[in-house]
């Protein structure tokens, strides 16, 4: 699994899921939690000012190494996913995200949030310890 001082500022392109059926499977190599920012970069917060964190998973896929971008109900998805895989470590486990529906908009003028199923399989010993 790659450190996360040697990861920082690593660009890897961003996973997308533009329309209902995209998925992505890939084993994952390295997670980082940071804070999340709005587009002008500023530091989201909780009504209560406390910031809001996003995960960031780079993922080997078969195209190459991608990061994804967890949030939202993306994070409910991947935790009951791992619980129903008994998964303990995500470190080289091989993780399949799908945007599998669309919810309803929260409020008028809104878009409607994405929906997302994933399915976690725990890596072998040569994924955990960096041989992938």
């Amino acid at each position: 699994m790659t450190d996360d001082f040697l990861s920082q500022g690593a660009s890897l392109p961003a996973v997308s899921f533009r329309e209902v059926g995209d998925r992505v499977t890939g084993v994952i190599t390295n997670t980082r939690k940071l804070d999340d920012r709005d587009m002008d970069g500023e530091i989201r917060t909780w009504p209560n000012g406390d910031p809001k964190h996003v995960w960031v998973f780079d993922i080997e896929t078969d195209d190459g190494a991608m990061a994804l971008w967890v949030r939202g109900n993306m994070v409910a998805a991947i935790r009951d996913a791992a619980a129903k895989g008994s998964v303990k470590t995500l470190a080289g486990a091989r993780i399949t995200v799908e945007h599998h529906a669309l919810g309803e908009p929260p409020k008028k003028g809104l878009n409607a949030p994405k929906l997302y199923r994933a399915k976690i399989e725990p890596g072998t010993a040569a994924d955990s310890d960096g041989w992938l």
